[in-house]
């Protein structure tokens, strides 16, 4: 129907938007030339709304969870997010390629995949880049994906690991495995500083728990053991188990009975 291509503005067609919004389902395609148009700030159709703080990607969002998964106008999208990665990728830091990024993150469309992971695997930032941010944005954007390559794991491994700037990050990404979100609790614990450290188990114990509470539990128990092996961490996973509707400690004294030995007795 229609690619909305930035300019001339008049060419707009009228039954796209009504009282400043869009109509979806008679949009058919978006073009990247739109797309950047709309991340820059400057739609020439439908002008962001700064008095009310709209973000510049939140209609390319609100666009693909309106459309339907198998439909043009998500391929289109993809296809248009795609594009101007690359674009992104040499244009350095500029103020539209974080808007870019956090559009991917949400919408995680296949197509743009392949560029993320390389990109994660090589990790070659320019100083503006580093200086401004952007690289995290950028791992933050492959990280968002679920589920993640297999080629990936012993990227976010290694930089869980050995480097505070991206350990985060690196533990987002495994946390969609709720194995690996538990086997590598320690080391996320370990890398975040001091006086994070509480609120961030919090955060990671009540996620695994949305994997269902007795499974999440059982997983726990399996890990036991290394996870008792970082200082204070078996502390703050009782600590945040407590701040539950139905608290309970699963280790120390009055750990919880229902799953003490179940590691031993799944292994026999």
């Amino acid at each position: 129907m229609s690619n909305l291509p930035p300019l001339p503005a008049d060419s707009t067609p009228e039954s796209l938007f009504r009282n400043g919004i869009i109509d979806v389902r008679k949009l058919e395609n978006v073009s990247p030339e739109w797309m950047l148009a709309r991340l820059k700030g400057q739609d020439p159709y439908l002008p962001i709304d700064r008095d009310n703080l709209e973000l510049p990607h939140r209609i390319l969002v609100d666009c693909w969870l309106e459309a339907d998964s198998t439909s043009h106008l998500r391929e289109s999208i993809g296809r248009a997010s795609a594009q101007l990665l690359n674009l992104a990728w040499d244009s350095g830091p500029e103020d539209w390629v974080k808007w870019l990024l956090r559009l991917v993150a949400t919408i995680q469309p296949a197509s743009c995949l392949r560029l993320l992971t390389s990109i994660a695997k090589h990790q070659h930032f320019s100083r503006g880049t580093l200086e401004s941010g952007l690289d995290r944005l950028w791992l933050e954007a492959v990280a968002a994906f679920d589920p993640q390559p297999s080629s990936l794991i012993p990227i976010w491994k290694s930089l869980l690991q050995g480097s505070q700037r991206y350990n985060a990050i690196a533990y987002s990404a495994l946390s969609h495995s709720i194995d690996l979100a538990i086997f590598y609790l320690p080391e996320y614990y370990s890398g975040v500083p001091e006086n994070d450290r509480q609120l961030l188990v919090q955060e990671a114990i009540r996620d695994i728990l949305n994997h269902g509470t007795d499974y999440a539990l059982k997983k726990l128990q399996w890990y036991r053991p290394k996870l008792e092996r970082a200082p204070g961490l078996e502390a703050a996973v009782d600590a945040a188990l407590d701040g539950l509707k139905e608290p309970f400690a699963f280790f120390g004294p009055n750990g919880h009975e229902k799953y003490r030995d179940i590691a031993l007795k799944e292994a026999a």
